[in-house]
């Protein structure tokens, strides 16, 4: 297992370690939770291009995210895609690079309509994702920033979700203890270090598993259509 990062044959461990409490607030991941995960499939796609072993690439451009430092905003766009094409020993059409990863999100429209419900229950709403200036870009597109009260980017923050200060910053912010936080992630790695951090954590990857999950914890008594 890549750390941070589950390949696609691979599933959460962990499915719940709540306890019906009252929660005052939801962290979701982006990619896997909130969308599919683009940056996986965008990953494909380019090494079916390349004609690359897709698992081989996908975990080489996962790691190269976090070694050039774009993943916590410490360089660009182009540093990392010159990096990719260093390491593969290929040549990358940056524009064709971002529209194939953009792209490739595809915004789940049912989390988006459960989490304007769970608000209404007056649980703070955030957006928490290992994520680059992309995340800008896909808001742009389709407008989702709005449903959420706060949005933690790696990129803006200045690091991600493989150091665990990460979830003790969020709960900080939100004038929360890690205890009253629910942090929902497709990716084990990322589930784990927030457990260890205090936090309630569910690793869920099937939008129905997600909205099912919300729908029990937070509105069993209101219907979702």
């Amino acid at each position: 297992m890549q750390d941070g990062f589950l390949n696609q044959e691979e599933v959460c461990t962990i499915l719940s370690t709540t306890d019906n409490m009252k929660y005052k607030g939801l962290l979701l991941d982006f990619g896997g939770v909130i969308a599919d995960e683009g940056y996986r499939e965008g990953l494909y796609i380019l090494a079916d291009k390349y004609k690359i072993d897709r698992i081989e690439f996908f975990k080489r451009c996962a790691d190269l995210i976090y070694d050039t430092g774009y993943i916590i905003g410490k360089s660009s766009q182009k540093a990392y895609i010159k990096s990719i094409e260093d390491t593969f020993k290929i040549k990358i059409n940056k524009l064709e690079f971002e529209k194939i990863i953009i792209d490739s999100f595809k915004i789940r429209k049912s989390i988006l309509d459960i989490v304007t419900m769970v608000r209404e229950q007056n649980v703070i709403s955030a957006i928490l994702s290992d994520q680059t200036d992309w995340l800008d870009r896909l808001n742009e597109k389709y407008d989702f920033f709005r449903y959420f009260d706060f949005i933690f980017n790696s990129y803006y923050i200045g690091m991600g979700k493989r150091d665990r200060r990460l979830f003790r910053y969020v709960a900080d912010k939100l004038s929360s203890k890690p205890e009253e936080l629910l942090f929902i992630d497709d990716q084990q790695p990322n589930i784990d270090r927030a457990l260890i951090e205090g936090l309630n954590a569910v690793c869920l990857t099937d939008v129905n598993d997600i909205t099912g999950f919300l729908n029990d914890t937070f509105l069993k008594n209101k219907e979702i259509n």
